[in-house]
């Protein structure tokens, strides 16, 4: 793959992945991640990030979410 497409495919996945998010002002857009921060409304936070492996010649898609709601369900 070469420098110019993965700029390319990156520019268009951070665009798509912006255009399916809430642009509030807990959202922050980095390089190659989206990271949604707690808020006094909101415990919950949320990480969207992907990454090109030269190694298998692919990108990995990565997603976490960190919310009280979650822990206890997982709790019981």
């Amino acid at each position: 793959m070469t420098t110019k497409l993965r700029k390319l495919f990156e520019s268009e996945l951070k665009d798509y992945l912006k255009s399916n998010f809430d642009l509030g002002s807990n959202v922050r857009y980095l390089k190659n991640a989206i990271s949604i921060r707690k808020t006094k409304q909101n415990e919950s936070s949320g990480y969207v990030g992907f990454r090109f492996l030269n190694n298998a010649c692919g990108y990995i898609l990565c997603a976490g979410a960190d919310s009280p709601e979650l822990l206890q369900f997982f709790k019981k």
